[in-house]
Parts: C-alpha cells; sequence; structure tokens
C-alpha cells in the first residue's frame, strides 16, 4: 500500500510542531538544531520532517534539546534509515503522535477530557489497522498510568473498537520473527543507556509515570522486533533518552 502524503501538509504540520516545540519549551537551541538536520536532509526525503519535531516533543520539557541525541540514536543506523520510506514515515508519525497525546497532561476541562478521550480512543484503533503492536499501547497505559474513569473508558473503547475490526477481519495480531543483525548493532548503545539507568536509579524510573508507560510498551514489543524493527528502534532511543534525563545529578562547571 503506497500512501503519497502531499509536501503542503507535510510543511504545514512539521511547521506546526516546530511552534509548539517553541511554545512549550525553555530553551530555543535545538529550534536551531532542528534547522541544520532539515538542511542536511535528502531532498527527496522530504517526508522525514514529520518525524524530526517528534522526536522532541517525546523529550521531558525541561531537557527537551536532548531530542536530537534520541533521533541522532534513531537515525545512526543506515539500515534502519533505508526502511523509512513514505508509509513508514506516516505510521511511525502517527505512533509518535498518539504516544506524546497520551503521555501529555490531560486536560481538566469535561468538554476537553471527552475530546480528548475520542482522539486517543480513535487514534488507537486506526492506527492499529496500520501497525499489529497498536493493541499494546492500552495494556502499558494501564499498567503504568494511575488508574482512574479515564484510564478504564480508554481501554474499554479501544477494546471494542479492536475486537469490532478483528471480527470484521480488519487488523491482524503481531507475530514473533527474529530481527536481523543490524537490530542488534542500533540496539547496543540506547541498552547500554536504559540498563544503566535502571542499575543507578530504579526507585527514580517508577516514580515517571510517563517514562515507565513507554518502558513496559517496549518491553511488550520486544518479542515482535521483527516484524516492527522500526517502531522497536524508535521506543528504544526515546525510552533510553528520557530514562538518562531522570537521573538525578549535579551541575558542575
Amino acid at each position: 500500500m503506497l500512501i503519497l502524503i502531499p509536501p503542503y501538509i507535510i510543511a504545514i504540520v512539521s511547521t506546526l510542531l516546530m511552534i509548539a516545540i517553541a511554545l512549550t519549551s525553555n530553551d530555543a537551541t535545538y529550534i536551531l538544531i532542528m534547522a541544520l538536520v532539515f538542511a542536511f536532509l535528502d531532498i527527496s526525503k522530504y517526508y522525514l520532517l514529520l518525524l524530526i519535531p517528534m522526536f522532541f516533543l517525546l523529550i521531558p520539557r525541561p531537557v527537551r534539546e536532548l531530542g536530537i541525541v534520541s533521533l541522532g540514536l534513531f537515525m545512526v543506523s543506515p539500515y534502519i534509515r533505508s526502511l523509512l520510506n513514505e508509509e513508514e514515515v506516516l505510521r511511525l508519525f502517527l505512533l509518535e503522535l498518539l504516544l506524546f497525546l497520551l503521555i501529555s497532561p490531560k486536560p481538566r476541562n469535561v468538554i476537553l477530557k471527552g475530546l480528548w478521550l475520542v482522539i486517543i480512543s480513535l487514534g488507537t484503533v486506526v492506527l492499529q489497522i496500520l501497525t499489529p503492536v497498536a493493541m499494546l499501547i492500552p495494556v502499558s497505559y494501564l499498567l503504568a498510568i494511575p488508574r482512574s474513569a479515564l484510564t478504564y473508558l480508554y481501554i474499554a473503547i479501544t477494546s471494542v473498537g479492536i475486537a469490532v475490526l478483528y471480527d470484521y477481519g480488519m487488523i491482524s495480531f503481531p507475530n514473533f520473527y527474529l530481527p536481523v543483525f543490524q537490530i542488534y548493532e542500533v540496539s547496543l548503545i540506547p541498552v547500554i543507556l536504559i540498563l544503566y539507568s535502571i542499575f543507578r536509579e530504579k526507585k527514580e524510573i517508577l516514580k515517571k509515570k510517563q517514562t515507565l508507560m513507554l518502558f513496559i510498551l517496549l518491553l511488550l514489543m520486544t518479542p515482535f522486533i521483527g516484524e516492527h524493527e522500526v517502531e522497536f528502534s524508535f521506543l528504544l532511543s526515546t525510552v533510553s533518552v528520557r530514562l538518562i534525563t531522570s537521573l538525578p545529578h549535579e551541575e558542575t562547571l
């Protein structure tokens, strides 16, 4: 299935995302970094502009400039870059956007809460059509985020939606496949960062519910790496940077 995204749509969405980063962050240095990254992109792969802002938005606000590290860990592998066709980029962008909405603070207004619930529920169900591992997102959300009426409603709505789609043969379940050797190579540094973070400050990590949710999703996705190499590599790089930033540290001159 070939999905062609009009260039003007990509330009508008990526610009809006960059504005969102600027408005929700204290440091604008990474805006320049993003511009430099854009400048060195292959012009034929303009659709990558959708992905780059999301790597910054998925890093905690006080250290959001470290999104460049997460992006670098993801893009460093020629094998992963070779997989990033237009369809794969769109699928990954929708996954990133859904995860961003899930780990962001919930709206306080009742109407906005209802709208948020509808968006994330429909987003999860639609994403399930594009990538079978989407059904793991509600599970990781339930295990990590404090239980509330919204949480249970989200689980219920997505469960019903996924069941209906499966009944009509529109979705499939993820399959177990062993990853290619290149995935082990690209995973080495992020895995070291994750293990170091857990060794240093396990209790602190458990307090960071948003990071914990992404970490649980990463673990749940591990058996299906071979079929979802891009999604796994994205999660691995994002979780490794978020875990490192959650460690207590002292400022030195």
